[in-house]
């Protein structure tokens, strides 16, 4: 049931008063106790004292700040406020407001340990409906919506919330912690209790300051809207309201302007070539300021407001004036009124490169289709040369080179055979016997076979080995079978 009287009074606070209402100029106070947290019957001090005058002495901005260890296992009390200018009716139903404060978890040199929080003393449920959002209290954006069940209050100085914590500074990096009200998300507002509600801004949030003072703003009356002339500029009626009253479409002359025969013109389409945007003026305002008024015709940009600017063409790169169609329907970049210099602003498009031997640059696509490249590997003849010449490599608008995706050229090499021959093959073919990157076989490198043939020993007897292994006489590709050595006697 509480949540729908909280509901509920959310949804009456949608309704927003277009002027002023009961409870404007008001602010949110934080004021010291001076009490120390305990479980014991506490004698409550009264309220700070309504505004007269700034700046206001009644509220104590300031608590003692801890600045050694042990840090205290119980808080101190302080307790937020709403208080109205001196003079005003306020009729408090409902309030939104949120807190802002360092932690200990982003600054453990200066920070407020918030210990708790709860309604105001002797407040309960059945008088003050709150509802915590984004687990109120924290550091940041923790905010609480209140309503007070029954009767509005209507005292100058609303007690709102309390809360017990201490502050903590270590002098180090930070100083002074502050804990604050801030502003509530789509709703920091303070609602009363007519139908349909009125809402009016928090016009000013303090703060409670450790060690140092706190902010206390001061409740001011708002200023009284002025008056001027109305003008319904369709039929030419005029009456006298405040600028928040004369709602579209009707036009507000200003405070103090009187309604006499030239007051509400009929206004029209006006139209400002350097933008190629229209306005609805009249026609004195629309040629005050330069533009051309068009009256009750329509405003087309395509035909009565073209808008002509620079247009540029970057695959040249040349600037051109034009309007703005013809610019986009040539596939052009429209740049409005903004120079348009082809050293700057109107270069051509980048993009990927991929060159013939892998690499990959950024560059455009005139450079891209003449790239002087040094060191591409050529086959030919078993050898392997460097050429220098110019390619046209491939090119990606908007590509970049990290990584690179460009295609790989073959890597080639030496493949020496077990028989010594020299073979140049890619990289991953197959070689019977070792493979070398970058190799030649021009000359052949390759570690050649031993060469076998027949030796004659003095015995008569015949071996095939090579030659240093022959201690008789040795013969090149002489065979032992048969045996045709020399035979002793």
């Amino acid at each position: 049931m509480r949540k729908m009287i909280w509901l509920l009074a959310l949804c009456c606070c949608a309704t927003t008063a277009a002027m002023a209402g009961y409870n404007a100029g008001g602010v949110l106070w934080v004021h010291d106790t001076g009490i120390a947290q305990t479980t014991d019957t506490i004698v409550w001090p009264d309220s700070p004292a309504a505004s007269t005058g700034c700046p206001i002495t009644s509220v104590d901005s300031e608590m003692p700040v801890t600045i050694a260890a042990p840090l205290p296992t119980l808080g101190r009390y302080w307790k937020v406020y709403a208080a109205f200018p001196a003079g005003s009716t306020p009729r408090l139903k409902s309030v939104g407001w949120a807190t802002h404060y360092m932690d200990n978890v982003s600054s453990p040199y200066s920070y407020v340990n918030v210990m708790g929080g709860d309604r105001v003393y002797p407040e309960t449920a059945s008088t003050v409906f709150f509802l915590g959002v984004s687990g109120f209290p924290t550091a940041n954006d923790g905010a609480v919506g209140e309503s007070f069940v029954g009767a509005a209050r209507l005292g100058l100085v609303t007690p709102l919330f309390q809360f017990w914590g201490f502050g903590y500074n270590s002098g180090g990096a930070y100083t002074c912690p502050t804990w604050g009200t801030a502003v509530k998300t789509g709703d920091s507002s303070f609602g009363d209790d007519v139908i349909p509600v009125g809402k009016d801004e928090i016009a000013g949030y303090g703060s409670l300051g450790f060690g140092c003072p706190g902010v206390v703003p001061c409740p001011v009356a708002p200023v009284v809207d002025p008056t001027g002339a109305c003008c319904n500029t369709v039929t030419g009626a005029c009456t006298i309201k405040t600028e928040v009253l004369c709602v579209s479409p009707l036009v507000w002359r200003g405070p103090a302007t009187v309604c006499n025969t030239t007051t509400c013109q009929a206004t029209g389409n006006c139209c400002d070539h350097a933008t190629g945007e229209c306005y609805i003026k009249t026609q004195e305002d629309c040629q005050a300021l330069g533009y051309e008024w068009l009256g009750a015709v329509a405003c087309n940009v395509q035909t009565t407001c073209q808008q002509t600017g620079n247009c540029c063409n970057r695959a040249i790169p040349e600037c051109a004036v034009m309007t703005q169609a013809a610019c986009i329907v040539s596939g052009f970049d429209w740049l409005g009124t903004a120079p348009c210099d082809v050293q700057t602003i109107c270069l051509p498009p980048t993009g990927s490169c991929c060159l013939p031997d892998g690499t990959c640059s950024v560059t455009t696509e005139a450079e891209c289709a003449n790239v002087p490249v040094t060191g591409l590997t050529q086959v030919t003849d078993q050898r392997l040369t460097k050429a220098v010449r110019r390619v046209a490599g491939i090119w990606t608008e908007g590509g970049v080179c990290v990584p690179n995706t460009c295609e790989q050229p073959p890597v080639y090499g030496s493949c020496c055979a077990t028989d010594g021959s020299c073979t140049v093959t890619e990289q991953g073919a197959v070689c019977d016997g070792t493979w070398t990157l970058d190799g030649v076989c021009e000359p052949n490198t390759c570690e050649q076979p031993p060469v076998l043939g027949s030796c004659c020993l003095p015995t008569g007897a015949c071996l095939v080995t090579i030659a240093g292994d022959c201690t008789g006489i040795w013969t090149l590709d002489g065979v032992c079978d048969p045996n045709a050595c020399e035979q002793p006697p």
